[in-house]
Order: C-alpha cells, then sequence, then structure tokens
C-alpha cells in the first residue's frame, strides 16, 4: 500500500535571525535589500525587479557568515561571502565582503539591520553610535595608499624575479608597470584591514609572463609611516585557500625611497 508523502514542513525563520536589511559596499557601489534568513540554513533576498536570489548563512561563536550566489554586471554568476560578527550593543552585523572560492579576497564591507519595527528611533540611534564608537578606522586611506610602490621579494614566492614596480589605484585594482620582462605583468586586487594592514593578491588569470600555478595573497601586518603619509609595508607572502602556508617575505616602498648611492 503506498502511503501519501508528507508534505514539506514549511520553513521558519528562527527567532532573532528573521528579516534582515544589507547594505553592501562593493567596488564603490553601494547597495541595499533586503534578506530572510531560515532556521535549516538557507537565506533568500526579498524579491525585487523580479529577482530573488539564494544561499547558505551560519553563525558560530559571534562569527557570522553569508554565501550568496549573485549575477555581476556582465551577467555572469559569482559567490559573495559576507563575514562578519554581531555588534554588542544594537544587534547590527559588520563585516568584509569576500569574493570567490578558491582565493577568496575582500572587495568590500557590508552591515546587516534586524528588521525590528518594535525598536524605537532613539535606541536604535543610541545603540548604533555605541557600536560606532567601538569600530576601527584604517590609519591610511585608499586615497593616500594608492600610486607606485615597489614589491621586494625576499624567500620562494614562486614568481620570476625579486622586484616589481606596482602602480595601485584607489578602486583597489593594481597592475605592474616593470619587472616582470617583456609583455610580462602582474595584476589583482588590494585593500586595507584592521588599522594599520594591507592585503593584495596577485591573480594568476589576470597575469602573465610570471611562474604561478595559483593566486599569490600578501599580507602586509604593517604598513609603516607617520600617521599621515605610509613609506613601507612588510609581511608574509601567502600561497593556498584551506591552509595558507608561508612561502616568504615582502617589503613594499615607494620608489622615491630608492635613492642612487653616491
Amino acid at each position: 500500500m503506498l502511503r501519501e508523502a508528507s508534505p514539506s514542513p514549511k520553513r521558519r525563520p528562527p527567532a532573532g535571525l528573521g528579516s534582515w536589511r544589507l547594505e553592501s559596499h562593493v567596488d564603490d557601489v553601494t547597495s541595499t535589500t533586503f534578506i530572510v534568513l531560515f532556521e535549516d540554513g538557507t537565506a533568500h533576498t526579498a524579491i525585487l525587479d523580479g529577482n530573488n536570489e539564494g544561499g547558505r548563512w551560519r553563525y558560530r561563536a559571534n562569527e557570522f557568515q553569508l554565501s550568496i550566489t549573485v549575477k555581476n554586471r556582465t551577467g555572469m554568476k559569482e559567490d559573495l561571502r559576507y563575514i562578519g560578527q554581531m555588534q554588542e550593543y544594537s544587534g547590527r552585523i559588520r563585516g568584509s565582503v569576500t569574493e570567490g572560492q578558491m582565493d577568496p579576497f575582500v572587495v568590500g564591507d557590508f552591515q546587516m539591520t534586524p528588521v525590528v519595527a518594535s525598536m524605537s528611533t532613539d535606541l536604535m540611534a543610541l545603540a548604533r553610535r555605541r557600536d560606532e564608537q567601538q569600530s576601527i578606522t584604517p590609519l591610511y586611506s585608499k586615497k593616500v595608499l594608492s600610486g607606485p610602490w615597489l614589491l621586494v621579494h625576499s624567500g620562494v614566492s614562486g614568481l620570476r624575479g625579486g622586484v616589481f614596480e606596482l602602480m595601485l589605484t584607489e578602486d583597489g585594482g593594481f597592475a605592474s608597470v616593470r619587472g616582470v620582462g617583456a609583455g610580462g605583468m602582474l595584476a589583482g586586487r588590494w585593500n586595507t584591514w584592521d588599522r594599520e594592514k594591507f592585503i593584495l593578491t596577485v591573480v594568476r588569470l589576470k597575469s602573465r609572463g610570471a611562474q604561478m600555478t595559483a593566486d599569490h595573497q600578501y599580507w602586509g601586518f604593517k604598513i609603516h609611516g607617520d600617521g599621515v603619509t605610509p613609506t613601507r609595508i612588510t609581511g608574509e607572502i601567502m600561497y593556498g585557500y584551506l591552509e595558507p602556508t608561508s612561502i616568504g617575505c615582502f617589503t613594499m616602498m615607494r620608489p622615491s625611497q630608492l635613492a642612487p648611492e653616491q
């Protein structure tokens, strides 16, 4: 005797993690949408202009992660991951937006605000002010960090040669102008994080003329300077996505610092 299949249970948003307003700033573009988190770990955006995107989320030890597959400007699908922490007073989630599965890279920032109609405007404004007082503002902006830099390797990096001249643009991109050889070029993305830290990713598919089997990440653990003008960045070269391993060290400095010897 055949039994009728029981109807699948309706997904219910978990207490406190239901509807949220998601505000993001990626590649100098600010966008706002609404998203619903379900207790089975799935997430769906509100239907806006006929588009409805889905993904998954998790929340462990005060770290929140949300992965969504979206369509970019060219119509191709790409994976975005939102990684942040719950703010103590307002209940907002704030963090960074990363792109890519194998070699994720920070492409922007975001904040998620719970849609709670019962919370008064005055209390929400006060909570936001207390959160913002505890937020970390980078010491050096992208504007002052953009421009020409010399990338100097020490140790094995997997790249042919040891010194490259890079041009960092304010929109978070970069390309080498010399150092790779005729027709060669290193290219990728860069960003700042925390108070005085820096990250640069050499994207293999955007580069040519270099011996690379995968993307390389340069973790700048310290941006040196006088608080107004950055002069030097030092850190380690990391390889691998699941378990990044240091394969060398690097220093970045302004070309003007390499004065010719007398």
